[in-house]
């Protein structure tokens, strides 16, 4: 499919302290540099003490920023505890990708966050597995990376740049 030409839906959830807003805004960012519309907006429970934390983004001409259950084309799941809320959003035969380690489209990206020596980078290691995995419906590592440099705090740049890489290698 040609980028021009993508729409997509696309919902993170995770727990708070996971990087849901920051990887919505990396994202957003990223599709943005591909030259196309983005919305976004997000959800947050109680955020500050591990609640429920949503992100939607619209890829694509959409009206409206809220994705509606059983429309979205993708999911990104940051906590398996999160698994089922992120089901009830996907349309038939859309893609959840997971951090774990048991079944399809499951990426141990905690597990690789640290064997990277960046423990709180699992958002982006899901994310390039993800993106790898998805061309269709995600930007690719240039346009992610562009992001990455621009939102990154100075400090973070290279361990948020390798963390994004090797989930975009674990896919192939």
């Amino acid at each position: 499919m040609s980028t021009t030409a993508r729409r997509a839906q696309v919902v993170l959830c995770g727990i708070g302290g996971q990087g849901v807003v920051f990887l919505s805004r990396v994202l957003a960012e990223a599709v943005m540099r591909e030259g196309l519309e983005v919305l976004t907006s997000e959800t947050h429970g109680m955020a500050q003490r591990g609640g429920a934390v949503d992100s939607y983004i619209k890829i694509g001409g959409f009206c409206g920023t809220v994705v509606r259950p059983g429309r979205a084309d993708a999911a990104l799941v940051l906590d398996a505890s999160r698994f089922e809320a992120a089901q009830r959003f996907l349309r038939d035969g859309g893609a959840c990708v997971v951090n774990g380690t048991e079944g399809e489209l499951t990426c141990d990206a905690t597990g690789i966050a640290k064997s990277v020596g960046h423990p709180r980078g699992a958002n982006l290691v899901l994310l390039g597995f993800a993106a790898s995995r998805r061309p269709d419906l995600l930007p690719g590592l240039e346009a992610l990376g562009a992001a990455l440099e621009r939102l990154s705090p100075p400090a973070a740049r290279d361990a948020n740049r390798a963390a994004l890489e090797r989930g975009f290698e674990q896919a192939g």
